[in-house]
């Protein structure tokens, strides 16, 4: 059996009866699939609506199996809803540990690290680091990785003598062509062009490093 973010929301589909659209359904589960907590307290609301939709079930008829369909879908509802604050709250709590391993990857870019093992460093799940990789410094994790490993090759492209493969393989890329387009992509010339150049420096991380600097003032980032 699939584990829930290895499934795809835009499959995923509910019985015809709750008459809710493809699209409609495609938010609902991209809500609930990345809670992994799967119980949560009853508000008041859902308490009287569970209680309603058990009275129901017991009852014949058309106007009956109309009232089931109703309460369900509000049951559907509050369930995204606790589903929606749980991650929240959970979000929060992680933001330090991403933080802190997001400052100590800069030093450590170099390492062959995948979306994975960067997420079990973190001790989450590959979805809620990806997710708070993504609010917290603007980049993708793997994107993040990228930047780090690029400014890490800039000083020796222009104080040293090593090749272009060389520094490309010493920053953590697999070849130098992924580097060359990596770098380029970011920089907006190639390692060549930048060692001819004689480039300067360029910060990639100023957002990152903004939220770091703020989080530790607070005292959340120890």
């Amino acid at each position: 059996m699939k584990e829930p973010e290895q499934l795809n929301p835009k499959k995923l589909r509910l019985t015809g009866a709750f008459g809710l659209s493809d699209s409609e359904q495609s938010q609902i589960f991209s809500k609930l699939l990345p809670a992994h907590n799967r119980c949560f307290a009853a508000s008041p609301d859902f308490a009287w609506v569970m209680a309603r939709l058990t009275k129901e079930l017991a009852q014949p008829g058309i106007m009956a199996r109309t009232n089931i369909i109703a309460l369900s879908r509000a049951v559907l509802c509050e369930l995204v809803k606790n589903a929606g604050k749980n991650q929240s709250q959970k979000n929060r709590q992680s933001e330090p540990r991403v933080l802190k391993f997001a400052d100590e990857l800069r030093t450590r870019c170099a390492e062959p690290w995948t979306l994975n093992s960067m997420a079990a460093a973190c001790r989450l799940k590959r979805t809620q680091f990806e997710t708070l990789t993504k609010e917290l410094t603007g980049d993708t994790p793997l994107h993040l990785l990228n930047r780090f490993r690029v400014r890490q090759s800039q000083l020796p492209l222009k104080s040293s003598n090593k090749t272009i493969t060389e520094i490309a393989f010493n920053a953590g890329f697999s070849s130098s062509q992924y580097f060359s387009r990596i770098f380029k992509n970011l920089i907006g010339v190639t390692p060549s062009r930048y060692r001819q150049q004689r480039g300067s420096l360029a910060t990639y991380d100023q957002r990152f490093l903004k939220v770091l600097t703020k989080l530790r003032a607070s005292g959340n980032g120890s």
